[in-house]
């Protein structure tokens, strides 16, 4: 036998409310990790929208107009 218990060895009558209670913990970890990686990979694209768009303007706050006809 191996050091390490048995995880099993510890669900008794109340096995079924226990696995159950452990699923929606984990799931609920995960998704709380998704969410927070979600907002900072937008936070880090718009970040690097803001940039790209501020070296396109040369640092002007706002675009000029457009030149190319269109609208």
């Amino acid at each position: 036998m191996s050091a390490t218990p048995n995880v099993l060895a510890v669900i008794d009558d109340n096995g079924d409310a226990l696995l159950a209670d452990l699923r929606a913990i984990i799931a609920s970890g995960r998704e709380r990790a998704s969410t927070t990686v979600n907002a900072e990979i937008v936070a880090t694209y718009w970040t690097m929208g803001e940039r790209v768009a501020h070296e396109e303007q040369h640092g002007a706050e706002r675009a000029g107009s457009c030149t190319q006809g269109g609208g």
